[in-house]
């Protein structure tokens, strides 16, 4: 994920839904559009994305993501739910989309340690790292992160999240690295990450080498506060 947030009375809306599309061959475009309007028709932030350089290119297809981002609660995503179900027209195009798909899933993610969106930062590319700590590592291992994020001196934007474990097995941590050029994330990979003396620590607190795919930002929306 993989959203801009909102503040809201002081505090972070920290949940999003992420919505994974495969398209049939010959529907990238159209499913891309497809989702691209579906946000653009909600009240809430978010981005559209399309994979670049998958983790595994001989044996994975082109993604197009969707995140809807916003939600300080859960109760909110309810209401969020409730609202498509019954409204037939909504639901209607979310099929239509599905229909362009071999596969389609939806997940529900929070942000862990938030931090706000730099100003006047428009990312056009974002780096998907997938990372699987060792058994009760994750809490240093979001403040090792954490530490490297605030020392980091790249225009890279940094989003930390998991799938909510009380609803689904959750799938490790990702971490999100939002740049608004390939060369930005290049010259943070090989000026902040490889050369940081943080990563004899980070390969200790973590099981396997990170699963990694970047893609490209289609759609980009913003909240009115965030």
């Amino acid at each position: 994920m993989d959203v801009p947030a909102k503040s809201n009375g002081g505090r972070s809306m920290t949940y999003f839904i992420n919505t994974w599309r495969t398209p049939k061959n010959g529907n990238l475009f159209s499913v891309t559009d497809a989702s691209e309007t579906s946000l653009r028709n909600t009240d809430h932030p978010g981005n559209i994305t399309v994979t670049l350089a998958p983790s595994d290119p001989i044996n994975r297809s082109l993604m197009v993501v969707g995140t809807v981002g916003g939600f300080d609660t859960l109760g909110e995503i309810e209401d969020f739910h409730d609202a498509i179900l019954k409204d037939g027209s909504r639901y209607s195009a979310l099929d239509r989309i599905s229909s362009l798909c071999d596969h389609t899933n939806h997940s529900i993610s929070e942000i862990l340690k938030f931090k706000d969106w730099p100003t006047n930062f428009t990312p056009k590319y974002v780096k998907r790292d997938l990372i699987t700590p060792q058994s009760g590592a994750l809490p240093e291992l979001l403040d090792l992160l954490s530490e490297w994020r605030e020392e980091s001196t790249s225009k890279v934007h940094w989003v930390f999240s998991q799938t909510v474990q009380a609803l689904s097995m959750a799938e490790g941590l990702r971490v999100s690295h939002f740049a608004e050029s390939l060369e930005e994330l290049l010259q943070f990979h090989s000026q902040d990450i490889r050369e940081n003396s943080r990563m004899k620590r980070f390969g200790e607190l973590i099981k396997n080498p990170p699963t990694r795919a970047t893609s490209r930002i289609t759609y980009f929306k913003q909240g009115a506060s965030s």
